[in-house]
């Protein structure tokens, strides 16, 4: 068992997923969360990576996403011997050979990309409100700005009365935490992936904010950070993606896409599709 472990947050291309896992589990730990929406069979008989029992609906801005990564952190560091733990979506492919990735990996260092959000934002605006998640509440008309998601005195009844007491509370647990957010693909040393799972036991409160606030995927473990001291010692993530595309991020599935992941300095990059098979060998011949 490697001291390392990958985590992935797996939801469709199995054939991609398979050959991820083929290609990191001779030399990592590879644990698998597989979203509930797609068929286990499917995903099924890759050798080395263990698929937990239990599946999360995941719905784009929603807390399941963090459920799902708390799952297979705790599940990690079960594991006495686990050192770091990385999380990747299956649609994440290495751009090194996975030894490579090892030795970066044997650095132990917290990997996140991570920003304080301004008091007078209209980020912090919106994550002062509470917002409506999909996995709660059914689906939001799509368009809505995220200003508009949130919950006020005349909106509450039924099921949205636990959000209701989340956005009464959220003033003070803002006062408690400096909200932080970036990219959710992290890597994470043992010590404190510990801290953030006791963080989590601890103070009812963190897990509550986070359930009800819009895209917590990409605040709940910066926001954590923050909180136990250690976002000044933080390094930028290791996966890469390309935002200046429309859509976003960009699918590399050409191989002329090689030209320009060559010389990428983040050892992981997103997202790939099963269209990518050329380019992937590609990636595996010349990057490796």
């Amino acid at each position: 068992m490697s001291v390392h472990c990958i985590m992935i947050l797996a939801h469709r291309f199995p054939r991609l997923f398979k050959r991820l896992g083929d290609r990191l589990a001779g030399d990592f730990t590879v644990v698998a969360h597989l979203d509930a929406s797609a068929d286990r069979q499917d995903f099924d008989g890759t050798a080395g990576v263990f698929l937990l029992p239990r599946s999360h609906r995941i719905r784009w801005g929603s807390y399941n996403m963090i459920a799902a990564a708390l799952d297979m952190l705790r599940h990690g560091l079960a594991m006495e011997k686990t050192e770091t733990f990385t999380l990747i979506s299956g649609d994440t492919y290495p751009l090194c050979s996975p030894r490579k990735l090892a030795e970066i990996l044997d650095l132990r260092v917290d990997c996140i990309d991570s920003d304080l959000v301004a008091p007078a934002s209209e980020t912090m605006q919106r994550i002062r409100n509470a917002y409506l998640p999909d996995s709660r509440l059914g689906e939001i008309r799509p368009g809505t700005h995220f200003l508009h998601r949130h919950l006020d005195e005349e909106d509450i009844s039924g099921m949205v009365a636990e959000a209701e007491r989340s956005r009464l509370a959220r003033p003070q647990f803002l006062e408690d935490y400096r909200y932080a957010k970036g990219a959710q693909w992290w890597s994470l040393t043992r010590a404190t992936a510990e801290k953030i799972v006791a963080l989590v036991e601890t103070d009812p409160r963190f897990v509550e904010a986070f359930r009800f606030s819009a895209i917590p995927d990409e605040a709940f473990f910066q926001t954590a950070i923050v909180k136990l001291g250690l976002h000044e010692t933080i390094k930028p993530s290791l996966v890469f993606a390309k935002w200046d595309t429309v859509p976003a991020p960009h699918t590399f599935e050409r191989v002329e896409d090689l030209a320009f992941l060559t010389g990428q300095k983040r050892p992981l990059a997103r997202k790939f599709s099963e269209a990518s098979d050329g380019l992937i060998e590609r990636i595996e011949e010349e990057l490796w």
